[in-house]
């Protein structure tokens, strides 16, 4: 069996290429000035998403639907081996190069997290549908296919339904229409879509986090190149070279514009030169393709590669459950859409409470990886469309041998890439070079009470009847009182305390230590002494008792490096409209003061009145 069908001399997928090419060119040469590209960029974008979720709808229904309830049996049955196969091959390769991350560390600071929420009630939104216009609008894909195979189901079993198939029918050949006129002149959005990327590519963030894109580009490419051409090779007759072309055009425009759904028309072209003589060939190729893009887009499954990175850089080590939690909820998580990758990360940052930035650090990389991401899914799909194809019609030709021989050969190729890489991709870490490896050694026994009030006596005749020092200390004060990478509590102060409980002979208990009420705390016998850092001030003088300062600092304003103007001088500052300042503890207090400000504000705000 061949593909057949004439080849173009300067083809779409040439032409294509010919717009990366410039658009690379012109990217390096006006930088971040490509930015005025990128309303032509986002207009060309939109347009494709405009009728992502449609096609995948109306697809399936009409594809569902003119199929009799044994066909779409047989068809199910293939489909989900052919799934099974894709799946097992993804989440070997995240985990296989996930070895490039290095094992990630206790955070030495309390983290500005989310609030963890229900599992059921979050995952039951994206996946059950609740207002089909709704899910539309905010390109819910996991939802909409839901709502598109249950509703293909019950078309199926209509006893009269060819007027509605017609219907159906007519708007799936609009859309495909479309989709043809976009896909002409899709190379000059695409030009447009790559200078901005190149021109606003951040060269310093690649190379700080490089393991992470290298893993992220070793799983698409060797997926791409190697592992699914392989796969079609082992079960057809096809050669790699007849494979890869047909790949060509599909993927590279899909690749350089981000959105997969354009990669259709060419997969479409691409079954139909299979030349499969039999009636019922274009309701099943209608029925896999758009399954295909709810159910096959690999590239998608890369948010699990992602949550294994931020475990690292954002020092959240995972339990042995939620390892095994993480992988099952990314499956339905990632139907659809690239797009639902986002709403995938929104999902999992709340469920295992991640800081807020590393939404942040997802849209930032994703200027790089998205479109990885998107060549991924287009091979996936043209590869389950086309197996699902000639397995229903009996034309697959199964050389398991072949396979093994294949797969294993590129797994055992890819382990000893990761060997030879690892040490060679690190994440410059100061935290752990300066202060992670410290520890104290004492023969001061310590442990951890909760703070409540004691009895009002004298201090020092509370500690030497109860043989026990009790001091309030805050365990996100690097480097006075931290957690090292053991997760053992150390810094100055901490260090300090042993030695004041050896020289007094007596051992050591930490409680906790609120930076709004240290004075309430102290006055309760919540704790002894208190030692994080604790900034002096008017306020705490007239309650406290305070040792001489360790330290001197001036209080700066962090703001985002595109706006340090607006915050370099004084008088322009503490007059500017609608100013909010966050800040912790008692440094509330000082902005308070410093800049006039309420603090009627968000907690740990503070802000114009």
């Amino acid at each position: 069996m061949s593909f057949t069908g004439p080849i173009r001399k300067f083809s779409l997928g040439y032409q294509v290429l010919a717009a990366i090419i410039l658009a690379l060119l012109v990217g390096v040469w006006l930088g971040p000035n490509t930015k005025y590209l990128n309303p032509f960029a986002e207009t060309f974008a939109l347009s494709l998403r405009m009728f992502a979720i449609p096609y995948i709808l109306f697809s399936v229904l009409h594809g569902l639907g003119s199929l009799t309830p044994k066909v779409a049996k047989q068809l199910a049955k293939k489909g989900i081996v052919i799934l099974g196969v894709l799946w097992a091959l993804i989440y070997a390769l995240i985990y296989l190069l996930s070895l490039l991350i290095p094992a990630p560390l206790m955070s030495p600071v309390q983290l500005d997290t989310l609030a963890p929420v229900s599992v059921s009630q979050q995952l039951l939104g994206y996946l059950v549908p609740q207002n089909l216009f709704y899910d539309v609008t905010n390109n819910a894909a996991p939802s909409i296919a839901t709502f598109a195979v249950l509703g293909g189901i019950a078309i199926m079993h209509l006893s009269d339904k060819e007027p509605l198939l017609g219907i159906l029918e007519g708007i799936n050949d609009v859309i495909d229409k479309i989709f043809t006129w976009i896909a002409i002149i899709s190379p000059i959005g695409i030009f447009a879509h790559v200078a901005v990327a190149a021109g606003t590519l951040d060269i310093a963030q690649l190379k700080q986090i490089g393991f992470y894109f290298a893993g992220y580009l070793g799983i698409t490419l060797s997926v791409v190149f190697y592992f699914l051409p392989t796969l079609i090779c082992s079960v057809t007759s096809f050669r790699y070279t007849q494979v890869i072309q047909e790949f060509r055009t599909a993927c590279v425009v899909a690749f350089a514009t981000g959105v997969p759904i354009i990669a259709v028309p060419f997969i479409v072209r691409s079954l139909n030169k299979l030349a499969i003589d039999d009636p019922s060939f274009r309701n099943v190729a209608q029925t896999t393709i758009p399954l295909g893009l709810t159910f096959a887009q690999l590239g998608n499954y890369l948010i699990l590669f992602f949550m294994l990175f931020i475990s690292f850089y954002f020092r959240h080590p995972f339990t042995i459950s939620e390892k095994i939690l993480l992988p099952i909820l990314t499956m339905p998580m990632s139907l659809g859409a690239p797009t639902v990758s986002v709403n995938a990360l929104s999902f999992f940052v709340s469920k295992w409470a991640f800081p807020q930035g590393a939404y942040t650090l997802y849209l930032q990389t994703a200027a790089l990886t998205n479109n990885l991401q998107v060549l991924l899914s287009v091979t996936a799909i043209f590869t389950f469309s086309l197996l699902v194809l000639l397995s229903y019609f009996g034309r697959l030709k199964v050389n398991l041998r072949k396979l093994a021989i294949t797969w294993g050969g590129g797994f055992c190729c890819l382990c000893g890439l990761i060997w030879l890489a690892k040490g060679h991709f690190t994440l410059s870490d100061e935290y752990e070079r300066i202060y992670g490896n410290l520890n104290i050694v004492s023969p001061v026994k310590a442990a951890f009470v909760p703070g409540e009030d004691r009895p009002d006596e004298g201090t020092l005749i509370r500690i030497l009847r109860t043989g026990v020092l009790r001091v309030g200390v805050a365990m996100d004060e690097v480097p006075y009182s931290y957690r090292n990478k053991e997760g053992e509590l150390v810094g100055y102060d901490i260090a300090f305390a042993y030695k004041l409980a050896e020289d007094l002979g007596v051992q050591l208990e930490f409680a906790p230590l609120h930076w709004n009420s240290i004075a309430d705390e102290l006055d309760h016998n919540q704790y002894d002494i208190g030692m994080s850092a604790i900034l002096m001030d008017e306020e705490r003088i007239e309650r406290m008792d305070f040792t001489t300062s360790l330290n001197a600092q001036k209080n700066v304003l962090v703001v985002r490096a595109d706006r340090k103007k607006e915050f370099r001088e004084y008088d322009k500052v503490v007059h500017t409209a609608d100013l909010k300042i966050g800040a912790e503890g008692h440094y509330a207090e000082v902005v308070k003061k410093t800049f006039s400000l309420s603090g009627d504000g968000p907690a740990g705000h503070a802000q114009r009145p």
